[in-house]
């Protein structure tokens, strides 16, 4: 998505006119309050079992190569060192078509707390798509922009009080 500032030729000649970190903060404070809004509305769609999926979706940013500006992106945090770990994610946003799990190097799957419950192969219904982050996206976008074009004003508006 490309996005198109109204008046983003004020706002850059009001942040050259500032020190490099000072309009790196306005930036960062200003881009991720708009991914807020994003984030927000993912976090409200996301399917609920635990909550643990919805605590999972977060902002990040991520500084260009060049040092020239910023990327925000909202994403669900998922491995080892994630607070809340929504690996399945995914799933739910596009799907499963039905399928076999078989046991990788076990001669059987134990799927309960019991160990006397084995099985040599399940057969999975597969899952409906339940989709969250796009329709997140498809109607916070616009909002989002608005949101990061407020924030750059008021942020440098403040800047230029100090």
């Amino acid at each position: 998505m490309t996005v198109t500032l109204v008046g983003k030729n004020q706002i850059a000649r009001k942040l050259k006119g500032l020190s490099g970190k000072v309009a790196g903060s306005i930036a960062r404070r200003s881009g991720s309050a708009g991914a807020r809004v994003i984030r927000n509305e993912a976090r409200r769609l996301a399917p609920q079992e635990s909550g643990n999926l919805r605590k999972a979706i977060n902002v990040r940013v991520r500084r260009f190569q060049n040092k020239s500006g910023f990327h925000f992106y909202v994403a669900v945090d998922n491995g080892p060192s994630a607070k809340h770990d929504g690996w399945y994610a995914h799933f739910l946003e596009y799907g499963t078509q039905p399928h076999e799990i078989k046991p990788n190097k076990a001669s059987a799957l134990n799927l309960g707390s019991s160990s006397a419950v084995l099985y040599n192969v399940v057969n999975h219904p597969g899952i409906a798509a339940q989709p969250f982050m796009r329709p997140a996206f498809d109607t916070k976008k616009d909002d989002s922009v608005k949101v990061v074009s407020q924030k750059l004003w008021q942020n440098i508006k403040k800047e230029a009080n100090k």
